[in-house]
Parts: structure tokens; C-alpha cells; sequence
């Protein structure tokens, strides 16, 4: 009974944030507009990366596409020397993970982020340069080069580690660390996958008593992710024990589909045990 009452308020929320973002778009849309009008270069880029960013969090490639493009090309015209450089590896970051967004091919994408890296690096922008590494990661499993996105997520980890990129933030390390596992998985090297599944767990700080839902979440698809690797290593008793943790998590924050996933995550362990 409690969850058919909150379920109208989320979905009611939902919407309210929706709208949200969509005035928060418009506001830096006018706000772009009249910055370049009035010739406030930085403020202006400013506010084109960070509208930028809220498009690419939309997933509105119609709108992000051509304000990316944009952004790049007000660079290359209002900008000298290596000011422009360094802002133009921020705006191929930009137009990169915008068209990555596009289910189509992801080799338009990945030219940009080739190109971000090379400026990153040189101009040691670590903080956007270990966001860029894992982007080039994503659009390389895509590519099914999985060996080589490990190699990536590698660089963003340690990136992340040797700089203290956002504070070493754990939701940055958890995504590279789940994505691991992950790409592990994929050539088959379970005990790999395994470690990484194990170290998403691990930078959550799990002994923190109080909790966020975000946290909750996240340690559930973690004890998800753990569950699959030991279910891959033929380690059934373990894998079913964590399959069972990560339900109890979903059921604390009402996360429906990911109980079914873990269902059926189940229900295969449960096959592979009768055999």
C-alpha cells in the first residue's frame, strides 16, 4: 500500500524535474545568446559548455548537436593561441559525448574524444581528461574493442587516483570500476571481472551507516555485478547469497525493475545449480 502511494508523487516529481530542465536549457540558451552579442567571450563559453552538458543530460541530440558544433566553432573564431586550445579540448569533449548519445555508429564520436585527449593531456586537464577517457571507453565497447577500452578505463582510474580528480569522488570510480567488470566480462576473464565487480562495492564506503537512496542503488547493482561474476566462476552459493542482498537493497528504495532483474539473474543461478 505504501509504494502505490508514493508511486503517483515520484512519477509527479519526474515531471516537475522534467520541466525543470527544460527551463534550466532555455534560461542558458538566452543566456549564451547574449553573452556572445555583447562580446563576454569566457562567459559566454562558459555558459555554451554548460548548456553543452544539460543537452547531453537530456539526451536531446535534436537541440545538443548543432549547440555543440557551435560551441566548437565560437571557439575557433573568438580564441588565439593555447587558450583556444584548451577550450577547444573542452569542445570536442562536448560534441563527442553529444553524438555518442546517437545510437548510430559511434566512430564520429570517438574522432572527437581522440582529438580532446590529445589537448587534455597536454595541457594537464585531468579533471575533464579522466571523464574523456572513460567516454572513449564507452564508444569502444561499443565498437566491441574491448581490450582496448579496458586500457582507458584504466588511464581514467588511475588518472583519477594520481590527481585526486574530484576529490577521488567514489560515483566516478564506481562507474569505471562497474564498467571493468564489465568489459572483463565480455573477454571472458571472470576472475577480473570479479576484482572490479568487488572494488564498485568497496568505493561506496558500504560500513557508512546513513545512506542515501543514490548510495542504496548503487550498492545494489554492485551486489548485482558481484553476483553475475561468481555465477560465471561456478560459484553458486556466493552468487545467489549476493543476488539476495541486492534484492533486499531494491526493495528499501522501490526500484522495481532492477528486483526483476535480479529475479531472473536468479532464476538462472537456480538452472545452473540444477544441473
Amino acid at each position: 500500500m505504501e509504494y502505490l502511494l508514493r508511486k503517483p508523487f515520484v512519477a509527479l516529481l519526474g515531471l516537475l524535474l522534467i520541466f525543470q530542465a527544460h527551463a534550466q536549457t532555455d534560461s542558458l540558451q538566452q543566456a549564451f545568446e547574449q553573452q556572445v552579442a555583447s562580446g563576454q567571450k569566457m562567459d559566454a563559453f562558459a555558459t555554451g559548455d554548460l548548456l553543452a552538458s544539460s543537452y547531453s543530460v537530456e539526451n536531446d541530440i535534436g537541440k545538443g548537436t548543432p549547440h555543440a558544433f557551435r560551441l566548437l566553432d565560437f571557439v575557433k573564431s573568438e580564441f588565439k593561441g593555447r587558450a583556444r586550445d584548451s577550450l577547444m579540448a573542452i569542445a570536442y569533449d562536448q560534441v563527442a559525448v553529444i553524438l555518442g548519445s546517437d545510437p548510430g555508429p559511434p566512430n564520429q564520436a570517438k574522432s572527437y574524444l581522440d582529438s580532446a585527449v590529445v589537448l587534455m593531456e597536454e595541457f594537464g586537464m585531468w579533471n575533464r581528461a579522466a571523464h574523456v577517457y572513460s567516454n572513449k571507453a564507452t564508444f569502444l565497447n561499443r565498437l566491441s574493442q574491448y581490450a582496448e577500452a579496458i586500457t582507458y578505463l584504466i588511464k581514467a582510474q588511475d588518472t583519477i587516483l594520481e590527481h585526486d580528480v574530484d576529490g577521488n569522488d567514489s560515483y566516478t570510480l564506481w562507474s569505471i570500476y562497474l564498467n571493468l567488470a564489465t568489459g572483463h566480462r565480455n573477454l571472458a576473464q571472470y576472475n577480473e571481472e570479479l576484482t572490479y565487480a568487488l572494488k564498485s562495492y568497496e568505493s561506496l564506503d558500504p560500513d557508512q551507516p546513513e545512506k542515501s537512496d543514490d548510495v542504496l542503488y548503487r550498492l545494489g547493482y554492485s551486489y548485482q555485478l558481484i553476483a553475475i561474476a561468481y555465477s560465471n566462476l561456478k560459484e553458486l552459493d556466493q552468487a545467489k547469497s549476493y543476488v539476495k542482498k541486492g534484492i533486499a537493497i531494491f526493495e528499501k528504495t522501490g526500484q522495481e525493475r532492477a528486483i526483476l532483474d535480479l529475479n531472473n539473474t536468479l532464476a538462472t543461478i537456480n538452472k545452473e545449480h540444477a544441473k
